[in-house]
Formats: C-alpha cells, structure tokens, sequence
C-alpha cells in the first residue's frame, strides 16, 4: 500500500488494479500466502491429533485467506486447493466423489465472486459478445473461464503456425533469469514479445508452450519426456518411502499436471519461490520417518 497506493478490491477499477498492483521482491513476500495456507491447512491433516496449535494455525489460515483474496488473484488458491486434496488423500480417509466435489464447487464459487468483482457487468456483455457464446446473457459470467479453457490450445496452434525464432531456453529459465535481474534487459535486447500470436485477447497457452518457443518440436518432445520422467520417479520414490516431504513433492506435481493446460508453473519465479518454501520446511522442521499411510 506504501507504494502502489491501493489494494486492487478497494480500488476503482479492480480488474485493471489487480494486473498492474505488485513490487518485484516484496510481492515475492506476498505471493508466499499460498505455502502459508497448506503448510496450515497440514496442520489439521497430518497432525490433527496435536490439537495444541490448532486455534493458532487456523487464524494463520483464515487471515491469509482473506488478506490474499484482497489481490483478486485465483491461481494460488487453486494452487493451494489442489496440494492439500492429494495431502489429504493419502493422510485421511475424508477425500472421496463427494468431498472432491464439495471442494470443487466451493473453489468454482470463489473464483466466480472474484471474478464478479473484477469485472463489471458491461464487460462481461462485451466478453460474451465476441466470444459469440450460444447461451444465455444472464450466464455472461462463465465466459471468461470456458474461453481460458479452450483458448488455450487454439493459442498454441496459433503460435506453432507463425513463429519463425526460437528464444533457446530463455522461457525455460525464466525463474532463474528474473532472480539474476537478467529477465528484462535480454527481452528488451532479443525484442521478445512474452505472449504473442494472441486470438481474441485470451493470454494463455498450455505448458508445452514455453518448450516450444525455446527449443522447438524436438525440444519440446524431449523437455516433455524429461517432465514425465521426473513425475514417474518421485511417485514410485513416495510409494516405496511414504513420507510428508516425498507426499508434497509429488502433490506439487499433481497440481503441475492439473493446471498443464493454462500454463507451466516450472516457469513461474513465484511458484518455484512456493515450492522452495515448502521443501526446505519439510526437509528441515518435520520429522523425516516413513508413514504408514495407504498408497
């Protein structure tokens, strides 16, 4: 607030707010909310036995919460949801068909307030207009995520038809070149567009994007190859050693194959910085025995 002025809810036009609101560095602070809230929510999954703390964790939770909801942001709350369903998979015999889908229409439930305060109802008529949806005006409010959805795709075949440069492996490191302050000058100096090749305004593409853009066909199957690799490894690891810190690694990889088609988290600085978090926590403050949990 000090320095942008604003908290993008309480601002005048809060879609616009959102987007632009944020201090490289210190939002790095504010975008760890995620690791706050599963580490909390690990809490009473894990170690529900421990009742000591459990007020205490729970107010961390709730504050967070709300506090980060503020932001208008979605993608780390869908962050968080989808890690603590796989924790509490194995850790408890809650999740099944009904939870998942309590759990589900709550998120979808909160994406839509979000969303209703993010855009106005004149621009969602708009977004409705040119993406020529069949249904009804009044459901005008699931546009935007239908079109996320299957824009997606229609994005990726796009940018495979007209790029002509590849960026080797600049995309790929992004995380890396963004900590070493290198991200901007190289995309000024490369003239890099971050998402070209738009349809209709939508800027997502699917993970094979980034692998694509860097290295092209070839590189993009053999980068493939190495994510399914590496996903195939940790599962089995956690099967043959159930443990907390094995159990998060590969809940982080679920919610990589759950939001594959909307973007590659592996690229994102504030997402690698979460799940740094959560690894050093788990290697280094829980206890590193074997669990007894059904795999």
């Amino acid at each position: 607030v000090m320095i942008a002025g604003y908290i993008p809810i309480f601002s005048d036009y809060p879609d616009r707010a959102r987007m632009s609101f944020g201090t490289f560095g210190v939002h790095l602070l504010v975008s760890s909310a995620p690791t706050i809230m599963i580490l909390s929510s690990e809490y009473f999954i894990i170690f529900r036995s421990q009742r000591r703390y459990g007020l205490i964790f729970f107010i961390i939770l709730v504050i967070t919460f709300f506090s980060y909801a503020f932001l208008l942001q979605r993608f780390f709350f869908l962050m968080w949801i989808s890690i603590s369903l796989v924790i509490a998979y194995y850790f408890t015999k809650y999740v099944n068909i009904k939870s998942v889908l309590i759990s589900v229409a709550l998120l979808v439930g909160l994406i839509i307030y979000l969303q209703s305060i993010r855009l106005s109802h004149y621009v969602q008529n708009y977004i409705y207009l040119i993406s020529e949806m069949r249904y009804s005006i009044n459901y005008a409010i699931f546009t935007e995520p239908y079109m996320y959805i299957v824009m997606n795709l229609e994005n990726f075949a796009r940018g495979i038809e007209k790029l002509t440069q590849f960026s080797i492996g600049y995309y790929t490191l992004d995380p890396l070149l963004a900590l070493l302050g290198l991200k901007h000058p190289l995309s000024e100096y490369f003239n890099l567009i971050e998402r070209p090749f738009l349809t209709s305004g939508y800027n997502t593409f699917p993970f094979l994007w980034v692998y694509y853009r860097d290295f092209g066909f070839f590189g993009m199957i053999i980068c493939c190859f190495i994510l399914g690799a590496m996903i195939s490894f940790f599962y089995y690891r956690f099967l043959s050693n159930p443990t907390v810190t094995k159990c998060l690694i590969y809940a982080i990889l679920v919610f990589f194959m759950v939001i594959s088609f909307f973007t590659n988290i592996f690229s994102m600085l504030n997402v690698i910085l979460n799940m740094t978090l959560l690894i050093f926590v788990h290697k280094y403050a829980l206890k590193r025995k074997p669990l007894n949990i059904s795999v």
